[in-house]
């Protein structure tokens, strides 16, 4: 963000510097003093939110000539290091500029856009909080949504911007204005919408947040975390995890090592409310499945023995049967791992 005394404003932070060249002076100096430790650089957050992030509101001009100078002076001093516009809030709500187009009138103020950055950040919340896989008259799917900064990046006149996700999540506070989701729903979405993202080519995911900020039923804010609340974390047993937190960590087990991601649902002749994807590259081949529909029971090619992991970290040992193991798929995906 910005520095209180630097612009007209000194009680708020949520605002450019009235002289760019000030945020120039500081970008270079962090790329200098910790070009060995830090390679990615996300210039701002939000600025199409300008109620909340850029006061007292959004402005692509400005954001321009902002995202300019800093791109420069950070390649300048790391030429190997990687700059990416905002992370854009993407959906469109009442006191807010849309991501994409706030994208597009950035690029229309400075149309060599693509030549200054390396990626398009993006935050692709579910406004109401709903499944990745959801489309509806008024809501793009997961999967649509990062096709279409996809389809961004090409206007911009540079098909190879990297894509990342730089805010990700759903909340579980059950009061708030905008309604949660149980903490199963939220550990279940996080798998999914990670491997949604990682087949179309999305760099770099970050869940919001690490650990729940407060505990108001009616504060979405204080709740998208995978651990709970800790209201005296130096006196007490360390944070209890929230179901999210076990999906993750099996997340991580089935992802490590693992280089290709493939989209089977097609090839195995699934209905479109089942997916699978194939992880390979590393030691095992994991397939991961689900169903946004009836749970059901699938059969993925494969022989002798095979371990099914669950988002809630239990392990399992099946034998394949004339050529194929049974798996269960329902609403939280469970990950089918092959010795090669």
């Amino acid at each position: 963000y910005g520095n209180p005394w630097a612009n007209a404003d000194p009680e708020d932070q949520f605002r450019p510097p009235d002289d760019l060249s000030l945020f120039g002076d500081y970008v270079e100096t962090i790329a200098q003093q910790y070009g060995d430790r830090i390679q990615k650089y996300e210039i701002w957050n939000e600025p199409n939110a300008g109620v909340a992030f850029w006061k007292p509101q959004e402005d692509p001009v400005v954001y321009g000539e902002l995202l300019v100078e800093a791109a420069h002076r950070i390649h300048a001093a790391d030429p190997d290091a990687l700059v990416s516009f905002a992370g854009v809030f993407l959906p469109k709500l009442i006191l807010n500029t849309g991501g994409l187009d706030f994208i597009r009138e950035v690029h229309t103020a400075v149309p060599d856009l693509a030549s200054h950055i390396d990626a398009l950040a993006f935050h692709p919340y579910r406004y109401p909080f709903s499944a990745p896989e959801l489309e509806t008259d008024t809501q793009d799917s997961l999967l649509t949504t990062t096709c279409a900064v996809k389809d961004i990046a090409a206007e911009l006149g540079d098909e190879s911007l990297r894509l990342w996700m730089t805010e990700m999540g759903w909340h579980t506070a059950p009061d708030s204005i905008a309604a949660g989701v149980s903490e199963s729903e939220q550990a279940a979405y996080l798998v999914r919408s990670t491997l949604i993202a990682l087949s179309l080519g999305v760099e770099v995911y970050s869940w919001y947040t690490f650990q729940d900020s407060g505990n108001d039923p009616e504060n979405q804010e204080n709740m998208f975390g995978l651990y709970n609340w800790d209201e005296d974390p130096e006196s007490g047993p360390e944070p209890t995890p929230k179901l999210a937190a076990k999906a993750f960590s099996t997340l991580s087990l089935a992802l490590a090592g693992q280089h290709h991601i493939q989209d089977l649902s097609i090839d195995l002749d699934f209905d479109p409310q089942t997916w699978a994807y194939k992880l390979t590259g590393g030691p095992q081949t994991v397939t991961a499945v689900w169903s946004t529909g009836t749970e059901s029971s699938l059969l993925l090619p494969g022989q002798g023995t095979a371990e099914v992991l669950s988002t809630d970290g239990s392990i399992e040992t099946i034998r394949s049967g004339s050529g194929a193991f049974e798996v269960p798929a329902g609403p939280s995906p469970v990950f089918l791992v092959q010795e090669e």
